[in-house]
């Protein structure tokens, strides 16, 4: 009887770290084109069950793919449940070679959810992610205005800001031209956005990053644990988010990626 094989690769920017159990093979490659291929003709030499991997900012996406049109079983790993795997086995220190090791024991023994390829879901993923980060810095932005007192400089904030403003904007619109042009993710969008508390931007995040099951499970909670998440979200003055004049987007990406670590993917 075959014995099968599991994967774990630890994502960085440039380099892919790889374990596989329980043959331990470890190696690496170049988290490029270059690389996946070496990976995907490596894997198909082994019984490969199943391969982790654990979200990594967007640079996973790629070998995602590859691995999903070569036929592997790809598994994402939930960040917050692999850290509790990590304690519970006493395993402590952390680098990218362990990492790799931890996640092919924890796909080996616990139960996890098999990734499936959505082209469209992935777009908005990357608009997502885009619109938070521009978010991010707008509010970073806001609070240095508060203590630049050179007229020049307070001009060029106040330019930033409103092209930051301009393109959050864009990027709503963005997100809503992808939602409506499939039917799932907008009868998705529709069913999330019927709930109180949930609006657009939250609704599209929750599309964006989790299966329809979790996304409904963090949208019954949004009215409680977004008061907690914009309560606990202040600027650097001591002022809430929610005096801010892009509050409610801003809360709302707190709120939703601050929760959806805690569930499975």
């Amino acid at each position: 009887m075959t014995e099968h094989c599991y994967c774990g690769i630890d994502v960085a920017k440039d380099r892919l770290d790889v374990q596989v159990l329980p043959h331990r093979q470890r190696f690496s490659v170049d988290n490029n084109g270059t690389g996946w291929a070496e990976l995907v003709e490596r894997l198909h030499a082994l019984p490969i069950a199943a391969v982790g991997i654990e979200p990594s900012g967007g640079y996973e996406r790629g070998i995602i793919r590859v691995l999903l049109a070569a036929g592997v079983s790809v598994r994402r790993i939930n960040p917050s449940k692999l850290r509790q795997f990590a304690r519970a086995r006493g395993i402590l220190a952390k680098n990218d070679r362990l990492d790799a090791q931890l996640i092919a024991e924890y796909v080996s023994i616990m139960p996890t959810r098999v990734v499936q390829r959505a082209a469209t879901a992935e777009r908005l993923a990357e608009v997502v992610t885009m619109r938070r980060q521009l978010c991010d810095e707008h509010v970073t932005i806001e609070n240095q205005a508060a203590h630049v007192e050179d007229a020049i400089l307070r001009r060029l904030n106040k330019r930033r800001l409103a092209r930051l403003k301009a393109d959050i904007h864009l990027l709503d619109k963005r997100m809503a031209e992808i939602v409506a042009a499939d039917t799932i993710l907008a009868q998705r969008y529709e069913l999330l956005t019927s709930m109180r508390g949930v609006g657009p931007t939250l609704a599209f995040t929750l599309i964006a990053l989790l299966p329809l099951s979790s996304a409904v499970k963090v949208a019954n909670c949004a009215p409680r644990l977004l008061k907690k998440a914009s309560g606990a979200t202040k600027t650097a003055s001591g002022r809430s988010l929610a005096s801010d004049s892009n509050a409610e987007s801003i809360s709302f990406d707190v709120f939703a990626f601050s929760t959806w670590t805690f569930i499975e993917i």
